[in-house]
């Protein structure tokens, strides 16, 4: 009997087994494992803990028995609160079933608390136990329970299922394993859980169990391949050479073919490691005749960045991967070869977009088609402006996550979907969505790193709050100061070959500084894109986003300078199917240069393109469209007209409606001119 914790990295782990119907059993090995938690919390619940733990009569002076239940249970909730505010914690019951009904009335209790805590709760169960496990979902009356296929595909009576509460799930374990060992399967099992909330050190440490109890020659292999792959993903190199060593000290016969062996290169590959760290893989994997393995090989390495570089930005223009070993891998590979293949910096036609999604449909591997919906919906959002639709790929994913539990990837859900709600003007619903992520990326610890787009590995954190406010900012305003030191300071990181995303910085901190009136300053990165552009091609990635960020700042300093060249690279990104980037419109850019160049004209032929392009949710759009309209006009010679007059009544209402109080500021001035 034990409850094991590991101490380190974002989460505290704790591993509870072997409490065959003691009462309580569970709780109070992992209520000991906390006791320097309990330290921190009340006398009296100090008092309940330490007579739970030594297993004394719950019963306290003047309480009857109902009511001394419900402060113990109240203290051990109390306790997993405190716990968990310095770091999260990441709990595994080992054979719930054979726990007493006291210890599962408990964890019933604290199932409703748990989604209001940074606390993850899984446990191993008997799936082919048909008594337990109605013990088990009579414990809990909000849960449903769905089946989930087996490894092998297949449906049986031993399938695994979960309970679908908060954050609890339950996994499959052997039928007929002892009640207080666990199999290497089930470890397996509870790896698989833990990876899924991305506690990575979990599965480590379940791998390495798995290791100590297979007694199978084959099994051990197949135990240490996923052990090196742990680490390798969880970018503990060290830990991962050392796995590897072990492996290849054993492996003189060359028993593993190069698919596996192509998969565990991979896995270094994901993690960082250089082609000379890879070396030894790579010698057995050279000169293979097997398709899937060299294609795997070749995307060992990284996608190729050219470096473009002009003053103080150094764009990394996207040329990207192999793309023989990419078609191969798609076409050979397995689900996550395929996956592997998806970048979002690639170009992807409308078409091959909807066939990419298809194809993973009837994917088995979650974070599979959670990469396809991410790379969908980031190429509609930032490529094509399909923002309606990117709401729907990532409210999706946002559902698939969370009846999985896994905590990061629901975190970037939120995060992506509050930026195209904004993008198609659903403003409440983007500031909702934007408290849910705050909350989520917030129950993964302070600091935690999310990577911004799939499949990279830099780039920094998707959720610095000032990031999410620099797009909110433009429709409700917000510390642009604040946004411009922090676009400013991007622009000057070094990144290798450069950031695919500079171009877009700089525009957005010209943007900033626009806004706050200081246009020397925004000028300054206004120049250096009019120096970097013309060496990049429409398509490459974030073009539109850079060219549709400047002329916001150009339009709010009516600078006839740039004028000219931001209407060419306006027309050149359309003419080459490229569409809107978030809260940008490619037509209303062109629409604001013809104005500034004196071509009226066009401004309102494009002007007219600006309205049609919107559907019906972007009301905020629409308004900007008609305020920026009747500015243009302004600039015409024209100050009193009706359709003047009329467009800014149409701003203005719009502007009221939707709470865009700088925008309403402005229009107010405008009409009184």
């Amino acid at each position: 009997m034990f409850a094991s914790s590991i101490e380190g990295g974002q989460l505290r782990y704790f591993v509870v087994e072997g409490f065959p119907g003691e009462p309580f059993g569970p709780w109070r090995a992992l209520v000991g494992g906390l006791s320097a938690d309990v330290a921190g919390l009340g006398d009296t619940e100090r008092r309940v803990l330490g007579n739970f733990v030594n297993g004394r009569d719950l019963s306290l002076p003047l309480l009857n028995a109902h009511h001394a239940r419900y402060r113990t249970f109240d203290a051990v909730r109390q306790l997993l609160d405190h716990a968990s505010k310095a770091r999260p914690l990441a709990i595994l019951f080992h054979r719930l079933d054979l726990s007493d009904e006291a210890s599962l009335q408990l964890l019933s209790f604290l199932s409703p608390f748990l989604a209001d805590m940074r606390v993850f709760v899984a446990a191993t169960v008997d799936a082919g136990d048909e008594a337990s496990l109605a013990r088990i979902k009579g414990s809990f009356p909000r849960a449903s329970v769905n089946a989930v296929a087996s490894p092998g595909g297949e449906q049986a009576e031993t399938s695994p299922f979960k309970l679908t509460l908060p954050t609890v799930e339950a996994l499959p374990v052997a039928s007929d394993a002892s009640s207080d060992t666990a199999s290497a399967g089930q470890w397996a099992d509870a790896a698989t859980w833990a990876k899924s909330i991305g506690a990575a050190e979990f599965v480590a440490r379940y791998l390495s169990r798995c290791l100590e109890l297979a007694a199978d020659a084959d099994q051990q292999w197949d135990i240490l391949i996923e052990l090196i792959k742990s680490h390798a993903e969880n970018n503990r190199s060290e830990d991962a050479e050392r796995y590897l060593a072990l492996w290849l000290e054993h492996d003189k016969t060359g028993r593993l073919d190069p698919g596996p062996l192509s998969e565990i290169a991979l896995a270094f590959c994901d993690a960082g490691l250089s082609r000379t760290q890879l070396s030894p893989l790579l010698e057995r994997l050279a000169g293979s005749s097997d398709g899937i393995a060299w294609a795997r090989g070749e995307l060992l390495e990284a996608p190729e960045i050219a470096s473009i570089a002009s003053g103080r930005v150094t764009q990394g223009r996207w040329l990207g991967a192999n793309q023989k070993a990419t078609r191969i891998a798609r076409e050979l590979g397995t689900e996550e070869d395929f996956a592997r293949t998806l970048y979002v910096y690639d170009w992807w036609s409308k078409a091959d977009l909807d066939a990419m999604l298809t194809a993973s449909e009837g994917w088995q591997s979650l974070s599979g088609r959670s990469r396809a919906l991410s790379v969908a919906a980031e190429t509609l959002m930032y490529r094509y402006g399909g923002f309606a639709r990117a709401c729907e790929l990532l409210e999706e994913q946002a559902r698939m996550h969370r009846q999985t539990g896994w905590i990061e990837e629901q975190a970037k859900s939120l995060v992506r979907l509050s930026m195209a709600l904004l993008a198609n003007g659903e403003l409440d619903r983007a500031d909702e969505t934007r408290v849910k992520a705050r909350e989520t990326v917030w129950r993964l610890g302070p600091e935690y790193l999310i990577y911004e787009h799939a499949g990279t590995k830099s780039g920094g954190d998707l959720y610095p709050e000032i990031s999410m406010e620099s797009n909110f900012a433009w429709y409700r305003e917000g510390d642009w100061l604040a946004v411009a030191e922090h676009w400013a300071m991007a622009v000057a990181m070094h990144e290798g070959a450069g950031s695919p995303v500079h171009i877009v910085e700089a525009a957005m901190t010209a943007q900033a500084y626009a806004r706050l009136g200081r246009f020397d300053d925004a000028r300054v990165y206004l120049d250096e894109l009019m120096a970097i552009l013309p060496l990049l091609q429409p398509r490459d990635w974030a073009f539109n986003g850079a060219v549709g960020r400047a002329t916001h700042a150009i339009w709010d300093m009516l600078d006839v300078k740039y004028a000219s060249a931001f209407l060419a690279f306006t027309e050149a990104l359309l003419a080459d199917g490229v569409g809107d980037w978030t809260n940008t419109s490619l037509e209303l850019s062109a629409a604001r240069m013809a104005a500034l160049l004196g071509k009226p004209e066009l401004a309102t032929e494009y002007f007219s393109k600006a309205r049609q392009g919107l559907n019906e949710d972007q009301a905020p759009q629409r308004g900007i469209v008609d305020f920026d309209e009747a500015i243009a006009l302004r600039l015409a010679g024209d100050t009193g007209s009706e359709r003047r007059q009329a467009l800014l009544a149409s701003a203005i209402d719009c502007f009221t409606a939707n709470r865009m109080t700088g925008w309403h500021e402005r229009a107010e001035r405008e009409a009184r001119i």
